[in-house]
């Protein structure tokens, strides 16, 4: 089965930490300080299959919306309402306009 990572972040691609997600089809990602410790701080962080706290997406208008596919061997920790992954694959981006998503052009 197919598992998706939902993550939101701002419009260059800055999320926290001043860690930067390429907006970029097909870029890899991996995080520089993965740890399969059960806390924040540690991995890349989103939504598993997009389930868990809405409120920790950004829902502001210029937001983009990152939707990527979780590699079959990917490391996983639940963060109570979010996950921590070591890497994914990036899909494409997406804005949220007039409730529709739109893709964001890289």
């Amino acid at each position: 089965m197919t598992r998706w990572l939902l993550k939101t972040v701002a419009a260059d691609g800055a999320a926290y930490g001043d860690f930067v997600w390429p907006l970029e089809v097909g870029a890899e990602v991996t995080a520089p300080d993965w740890s399969d410790a059960p806390k924040c701080g540690g991995g890349l962080h989103g939504l598993l299959d997009g389930r868990g706290d809405g409120a920790l997406l950004d829902w502001s208008p210029d937001a983009v919306w990152l939707v990527a596919e979780v590699p079959a061997d990917a490391h996983l920790v639940d963060l109570d309402g979010k996950v921590g992954i070591d890497g994914i694959v990036a899909d494409t981006p997406y804005r949220v306009v007039d409730g529709a998503l739109v893709e964001v052009e890289s």
